[in-house]
């Protein structure tokens, strides 16, 4: 089976308690898996960027704690043919430092209080923020908001904010376009004071981490108090154009012929032998003969059928040149599709590099299981995929009589995970082999088997303090993550 480093994925999706039952939308931007940190690409590819649950004994450890001891957000901005639409998840320490919010209990929000909130924010990031499309300031329209039940087992980690920094509330807001965008500015107005960095010096003002998603393509702003302010230009580049071209099989050659002007040539050559044989009638024979083939000659462009090259035809088998150059787009693509957000185009561009029943199974038990990504939003991202020794092993004919290949790969990826105000990042090394052959769409990926994985580093940049930062080489296997190569679960998954 290929999986590109996990071998068997089947991973469960589960909403934590606190988590509103129609965050679970397959559509919807913010939902929890069951191992926070896990998401789409970097599960399935880079074995995962994990922070673990707790302690052994089941306790709350600080790399649970999202998001931070303070005022934190995070922000979304999907641009599309028909405007941009932005989702704002913040929490409840967020949310008081930029509006006058007034609630009975100042620890936690009322289901009755939610719609002079959802108010009070659209008028503040609609007073505060601009956002203009094709030069012209967009007014936001309100397009969902909801709010989640924070986990309180968790409140020994937040002695600052309490229940105020993991009470998480989620506005979406739509900006429509007259036109398609060409150009999009966004402004951002309050930076709230970053509770979370106050030092003897004071506080700093927080900066703003934008997550932009245009044409399939994203990327993370951060916006400051000294820089407000990013504009993002339509250069006509989308992600299908960073995919590689994968060689076309070298074709059999044919032998193209025109069946009138066979037929005109065999008779022409019947004339010929009567007239050798037939004496009587050699000087008719040769006349008929002579007709035949200039009537031939003259038909080539008649019926055309096309036939195996009776000197050049058969099996036609790359070198072993020809094979890596195959070889090699076709595995960095799959990295390439897991950066589209549509499951359909998901799907679409893995089976540009597998087929049959493959391709379902990496589609179902990858992006299925992992579709939703973890709370807070995390952005996830292949940031390198570095093939380290390639060679290929055997060129020749499959079992089903189809041209094919087997190559052995040895590689790292790098990835990383962005939220809540800081990453985490992971580098992985595999070993693998895998059997390619030709489709009538074109190569593809049939199958490998993975031989070796380490993972080579994992680390935690945290400006804001929440983590601790570990590097450095690391057992074989995934059993960080609670899945290991063979696909069982250390954490009961």
């Amino acid at each position: 089976m290929v999986s590109w480093g996990l071998k068997s994925w089947e991973p469960a999706l589960v909403l934590r308690p606190d988590v509103p039952e129609s965050w679970a939308d397959p559509n919807a931007p913010y939902a929890t898996v069951r191992r926070p940190m896990l998401c789409v690409i970097l599960s399935c590819l880079t074995a995962a960027l994990p922070v673990p649950h707790g302690s052994a004994h089941g306790r709350p450890t600080a790399e649970r704690a999202h998001p931070a001891d303070g005022p934190d957000i995070d922000v979304r901005v999907l641009i599309g043919k028909e405007g941009v639409v932005c989702t704002l998840l913040l929490n409840l320490a967020f949310v008081d430092q930029v509006i006058d919010a007034v609630r009975e209990d100042d620890e936690a929000i009322h289901p009755i209080e939610y719609e002079s909130h959802r108010l009070d924010l659209i008028d503040h990031f609609a007073a505060t923020n601009q956002l203009r499309i094709n030069g012209q300031v967009v007014t936001p329209k309100f397009r969902s908001f909801e709010v989640g039940e924070p986990d309180l087992s968790l409140l020994p980690l937040f002695p600052r904010s309490g229940a105020k920094a993991l009470t998480k509330l989620r506005l979406v807001l739509e900006y429509p376009a007259l036109a398609a965008p060409a150009q999009v500015g966004l402004v951002w107005g309050e930076f709230p004071p970053d509770l979370v960095l106050e030092t003897e010096a004071g506080i700093p003002q927080m900066a703003i981490n934008v997550q932009l998603t245009a044409r399939g393509l994203r990327k993370v702003l951060h916006l400051t108090e000294d820089e407000p302010e990013y504009v993002w230009h339509d250069t006509g580049e989308s992600l299908a154009d960073l995919f590689a071209a994968v060689p076309k099989p070298a074709e059999i050659e044919k032998l193209e012929l025109s069946v009138v002007s066979l037929a005109l040539f065999v008779v022409g050559g019947v004339a010929v032998f009567t007239g050798v044989f037939r004496r009587p009638a050699r000087r008719r024979a040769f006349a008929a003969a002579v007709l035949a083939f200039a009537g031939g000659a003259m038909a080539t462009s008649l019926v055309r059928v096309e036939i195996d090259h009776p000197f050049g035809g058969g099996v036609r088998l790359p070198t072993e040149a020809e094979a890596m150059a195959v070889f090699e787009p076709l595995h960095a693509n799959i990295y390439r599709a897991f950066d589209y957000v549509d499951e359909s185009e998901i799907y679409d561009a893995l089976a540009g590099s597998v087929e049959g029943p493959l391709l379902d199974r990496i589609y179902n038990r990858i992006f299925r299981g992992l579709i939703l990504q973890e709370e807070g939003g995390a952005v996830c991202r292949i940031d390198e995929v570095r093939p380290l020794e390639t060679r290929v092993e055997s060129v020749g004919v499959l079992e089903d009589d189809v041209v094919g290949f087997m190559v052995w790969l040895r590689w790292q990826v790098a990835g990383s995970v962005s939220h809540w105000g800081h990453s985490h990042s992971r580098t992985n090394q595999y070993e693998a082999r895998y059997t390619v052959a030709q489709s009538p769409a074109g190569w593809r990926i049939r199958d490998n088997e993975v031989l070796a994985q380490e993972v080579i580093s994992t680390s935690t940049t945290d400006p804001r303090g929440m983590l601790p930062t570990e590097s450095g080489n690391a057992e074989s296997g995934n059993s960080e993550s609670g899945i290991s190569e063979s696909g069982t679960s250390e954490s009961g998954r």
